[in-house]
């Protein structure tokens, strides 16, 4: 019996950390692809730089939001109620969406990109 926990714990363990490797990688494509993005904005239509990060953090924010329910127990990506919810995720991207909102008020951010 103790065998089969410690493997279990050693899984679950595992398991942790590759979700957290993953989770890295998908934030870094994104802020390769958002850098990308306000580039070409700013170089077609004179864009400021952080007008399209703080799009793109609303964007991912709002489509947390609308999927909320799937993370509740019984829903569609927590079926059995197993995991817990995500308010680690939810509130670092809400904050991520404030710090970039508060930059956007200052004038010398604004003007970079222009």
């Amino acid at each position: 019996m103790d065998a089969e926990r410690e493997r279990s714990t050693r899984d679950r363990t595992a398991s942790a950390g590759g979700h957290v490797s993953s989770y890295i990688k998908v934030i870094a494509i994104l802020t390769l692809v958002t850098t990308v993005v306000a580039v070409a904005l700013s170089v077609l239509w004179s864009i400021p730089y952080i007008f399209t990060f703080v799009g793109s953090a609303a964007l991912i924010l709002g489509s947390h939001l609308v999927t909320l329910d799937d993370d509740l127990a019984g829903g569609w990506s927590n079926p059995d109620g197993a995991q817990q919810f995500p308010w680690g995720e939810l509130l670092t991207k809400a904050a991520v969406l404030v710090a970039l909102g508060l930059l956007a008020l200052v004038p010398s951010v604004r003007a970079l990109g222009r």
